[in-house]
């Protein structure tokens, strides 16, 4: 995650990368616990390496990134 610095992962849930819409990833983690304004802001999530906004989507609505994290097993060690 470019805001925590952890690994994407699908355990716990709250590693899942949520795609924004500008097209990079944050852990679900990041979206639910930060404070307002950090990176949600007014029912608009805005992006921590671009600082484009989602526009009127909190959160939750965001989808899981699922293509990132089948990439991330195919190329984790076995």
């Amino acid at each position: 995650c470019v805001h925590c610095n952890n690994h994407f992962s699908d355990n716990p849930v709250e590693r899942r990368p949520r795609a924004l819409r500008c097209g990079h990833s944050v852990c679900s983690g990041c979206l639910f616990s930060l404070e307002p304004g950090k990176i949600q802001k007014q029912d608009s999530v805005i992006c921590p390496v671009c600082d484009a906004q989602s526009g009127y989507c909190h959160a939750g609505c965001l989808p899981v990134n699922y293509q990132l994290l089948e990439a991330i097993v195919a190329v984790a060690p076995k």
